[in-house]
């Protein structure tokens, strides 16, 4: 029976110790160091968080999609909800990477038309959450309404096709591609 009390197994704790320790001994190892703290609730439309995530993205699969494609990324879009830590001032571990992104999303480049990009734009702007992106620049007005959209810092032609860098998980819903 379910109890309040934890009676610990010594034998199943001495078969699972091995594979614990192994893999505390994996999450721990530092892969960098984090001069502060990245946090994706500081920023009313960007965070330090997001910002960091979208331009690694970009700087590991670009290379990729240029040579699968021969073709660029033109920006990134992810979703605010996505990140789901902090990254704390100090040594980052591969543990405090499973925290901020625990999912196994992958990375797909999608094409998006300019007139669905300023789309998003309006989303973002009416939801008030910093998602993160790459390489698209959006301004508003004093109303909060989305006066420009800019790649590659021009405005979005509506009827070019761009190719965006995205979470298969918000390739798949409704959000990125309208469908």
């Amino acid at each position: 029976p379910i109890t309040e009390t934890y009676n610990s197994d010594k034998s199943i704790d001495s078969f699972v110790s091995p594979y614990r320790n192994h893999i505390n001994k994996d999450l721990d190892i530092i892969l960098s160091y984090c001069p502060e703290t990245l946090d994706k609730s500081k920023g009313e439309f960007q965070t330090n968080i997001g910002n960091l995530i979208a331009d690694a993205c970009v700087t590991i699969a670009n290379p990729l999609f240029i040579k699968k494609e021969k073709k660029t990324i033109d920006g990134a879009i992810f979703n605010h909800g996505g990140i789901r830590s902090i990254i704390p001032k100090g040594n980052v571990t591969k543990r405090t990477a499973f925290e901020v992104m625990p999912f196994e999303n992958s990375l797909v480049v999608v094409a998006l038309k300019g007139d669905q990009i300023y789309e998003l734009a309006n989303y973002f702007v009416k939801e008030r959450k910093p998602h993160p992106l790459n390489g698209i620049h959006i301004t508003i007005d004093k109303n909060n309404l989305v006066n420009q959209v800019l790649i590659h810092n021009e405005p979005i032609d509506q009827k070019k096709t761009y190719f965006i860098l995205t979470s298969d998980y918000l390739a798949n819903s409704r959000i990125v591609t309208g469908k």
